[in-house]
């Protein structure tokens, strides 16, 4: 499907993307309301026989609007995926890397070495 060389914005392109489908909904509309002498469908009587334009209009419109819609949702799951992935990645570079820090603790005369490591904790006898 491509559109008229009247359409305000990319004129003549394919309608296969958001921005292409919001200008096809822009052209369908003037269109229209062209035809119908500016008035929409809920303007016109009902045995005006261009109320079924202005109906086949408006559906189409809102078909269009619900591509737009879901080109921006599944934008968004792209965008989140990819955010995801880097969380992923950033907490796996934090886990494999090994701490420095150790803690020392004195009870009795026993003196624990914890270790911040996944090494388990020695024990040394004082």
């Amino acid at each position: 499907m491509h559109r008229g060389p009247d359409a305000s914005c990319l004129a003549g392109d394919e309608v296969n993307g958001p921005f292409s489908a919001y200008c096809e909904a822009k052209i369908i509309d003037q269109h229209a309301l062209e035809a119908t002498g500016g008035l929409h469908y809920s303007e016109l009587d009902r045995e005006d026989p261009l109320r079924q334009v202005a109906s086949s209009a408006a559906f189409l419109q809102a078909s269009l609007f619900t591509s737009v819609v879901a080109f921006g949702v599944a934008g968004m799951a792209i965008l989140i995926g990819v955010l995801f992935i880097l969380i992923g990645l950033g907490i796996r570079d934090v886990a494999t890397e090994p701490l420095e820090a150790f803690s020392s603790c004195q009870v009795g005369r026993r003196a624990v070495v914890v270790s911040m490591t996944r090494e388990p904790a020695r024990r040394t006898d004082g």
